[in-house]
């Protein structure tokens, strides 16, 4: 995978058409698709692409990840949007972020603009907003690209329930405010992960990870080396800056924690990384398919 592409939120999870559930596979630095039986649906033939979401695939063409042409398929592995963006991203709420010429934008699923390029760095919609870096701030806009929390800050995360954790200057630490800017939590902290389920990763003074809810109080103790945020009800975690697994809401460790690293659940199924492979594991951890990573 494009490690190069690390202003891109890479969620990794499952696709689904028609009950049928895709999940990627990389042959000679080529991708495809298989199906849960292990059949090849969509050939080895995108030098990256993403998992399918809302019916889209974030594909890419040409001579390499860097340099490549990006677009976007069907289930099928027709292009429903040409590919002619420098970079791309999945699609969340009906937009995807797309990059031209250097600035990123928003299209819909029809491959029209909806917020024209203008952005250094644009992230995922989620809940109706997206996080959007400009002149080096980071701010959020709406689904018509106003910014509904100017472009002020060092680092942002989403807004959830009108809660957002903010990070005002480098070095400054994280606190939870509400849109209008007014302080929500007493405390602060060393790093703040976006909110899902009422909940966020949030570290500590130590560096270890747990989970604050919106009004920033902990409700999962920092414990953990990492953490990733909830998706249905799970999250991701490292312990001791080695092995990942996953914990439920009341902070039980579910999954044990034997991965060099975990996605986020989609569709109750979770993509992990197993060294020399990818595994698509269920919410019990049971292993669906095995895909080879190289």
């Amino acid at each position: 995978m494009k490690q190069f592409l690390s202003v891109i939120l890479l969620f990794l999870g499952t696709s689904l058409y028609a009950q049928q559930q895709l999940f990627w596979f990389i042959t000679n630095k080529k991708t495809g698709f298989k199906d849960a039986q292990g059949n090849t649906v969509i050939r080895p033939a995108y030098v990256y692409a993403e998992d399918f979401s809302e019916g889209l695939a974030c594909a890419g063409i040409g001579a390499n990840a860097e340099t490549g042409l990006y677009g976007f398929i069907n289930p099928k592995g027709d292009w429903a949007i040409m590919p002619q963006y420098n970079l791309a991203s999945s699609f969340s709420n009906g937009l995807a972020a797309v990059m031209m010429q250097g600035y990123w934008g928003y299209i819909d699923t029809a491959g029209k603009w909806v917020i024209r390029p203008q952005y250094h760095i644009a992230k995922t919609f989620s809940n109706g907003y997206a996080v959007v870096n400009k002149n080096n701030k980071w701010g959020v806009i709406d689904n018509k690209g106003n910014f509904v929390m100017p472009p002020e800050y060092y680092g942002i995360t989403n807004i959830n329930h009108g809660m957002v954790a903010i990070q005002k200057n480098a070095g400054s630490k994280w606190e939870v405010i509400d849109t209008k800017g007014q302080k929500i939590s007493k405390h602060t902290f060393t790093d703040v992960k976006d909110f899902n389920n009422g909940m966020a990763p949030a570290a500590d003074d130590s560096d270890k990870y747990g989970f604050i809810s919106l009004t920033g109080d902990w409700l999962i103790k920092p414990i953990y080396t990492n953490a990733e945020p909830f998706s249905e009800g799970l999250a991701a975690v490292e312990v001791d800056n080695h092995y990942w697994g996953f914990i439920d809401k009341t902070g039980m460790m579910v999954i044990p924690a034997t991965y060099s690293h975990s996605g986020r659940f989609i569709n109750s199924i979770a993509m992990i990384d197993m060294n020399m492979e990818y595994w698509y594991i269920d919410k019990k951890g049971s292993v669906i398919i095995k895909c080879s990573k190289y």
